[in-house]
């Protein structure tokens, strides 16, 4: 008899066990109703494609509980639970440039969704684009700046592999700091850390007064967010041009540029903007 009741104990807790882990990474619960949530390969794949390592994915309610399940297909990416606290949540995001926040419609969690935003807001962080957007799972992008947002209209092209989508420009007169938030697209072939970004400032006698280099270093992804940032202390009063190119880090090579809105603009480095100080 207790050999039995043994057995019927055992086959009863797998099968509880069974169906507690499958509704647990499988259902939902909104409103009293059952909703299935999306497989992981139905959005992690497309999202990681678009994402860089450097990127944190944040999750909210159910995808918070679950992590093991949902983002182990999310190599070299940083992902934290949403419901952590303030401390935690500020170290992930401070000094990055992309999040992906993933929101699960699971359990109310307004004061954690509150405090996510407030961060966003506190952090400077634009909203880009959603990537899910279903009735029981969101997937939404946020960057520091519209230029890391993903995709764009192509503006220049470098070589075969680089192509630049955006670009915006910050100026601080009062701290002198000059930044130009660039995103690139970077085909999948080029070799890491083989090439930089170099920004130059050139003043009226052509002469190049200022320069910024950022290594590319290992695109995992075809989209790559760059800044490119100088001090503008050292600058007389003027008006000044800043270009942009893209050069073998080895032979210091650039790679021929071409405009894409105006085919008659070619050559090493492509104009991006004006200094007026």
């Amino acid at each position: 008899v207790r050999r039995w009741l043994a057995a019927a104990a055992l086959a009863g807790w797998l099968v509880f066990g069974a169906v507690v882990n499958w509704q647990a990474t499988l259902l939902i619960f909104e409103d009293g109703d059952q909703l299935p949530v999306p497989a992981w390969n139905e959005w992690i794949a497309p999202v990681l494609a678009l994402s860089e390592p450097e990127d944190v994915f944040i999750y909210l309610g159910h995808y918070s509980e679950h992590m093991g399940h949902y983002t182990h297909p999310a190599p070299n990416r940083t992902i934290i639970p949403a419901y952590q606290g303030e401390a935690e949540m500020r170290a992930a995001m401070d000094g990055r440039l992309r999040i992906w926040f993933g929101e699960g419609r699971y359990w109310n969690q307004e004061g954690n969704l509150a405090l996510f935003y407030s961060l966003l807001d506190e952090l400077g962080f634009d909203y880009c684009e959603s990537y899910w957007h279903g009735p029981n799972f969101q997937m939404k992008l946020y960057a520091r700046s519209q230029a890391f947002c993903v995709g764009g209209q192509p503006l220049m092209a470098f070589g075969e592999q680089l192509t630049l989508m955006r670009v915006e420009k910050r100026y601080d007169p009062e701290a002198n700091v000059l930044t130009f938030n660039t995103g690139w697209q970077v085909d999948d072939s080029i070799p890491p850390y083989n090439y930089a970004v170099g920004f130059y400032i050139i003043d009226a006698d052509g002469e190049v007064v200022s320069q910024a280099d950022v290594n590319l270093g290992a695109a995992d992804g075809p989209y790559l967010p760059v800044q490119g940032q100088f001090s503008t202390a050292p600058l007389g009063r003027g008006t000044y041009d800043v270009y942009v190119g893209v050069y073998d880090v080895n032979t210091l090579a650039k790679l021929p540029a071409r405009n894409l809105q105006d085919a008659d603009q070619t050559g090493e480095i492509m104009l991006l903007g004006q200094l007026r100080k």
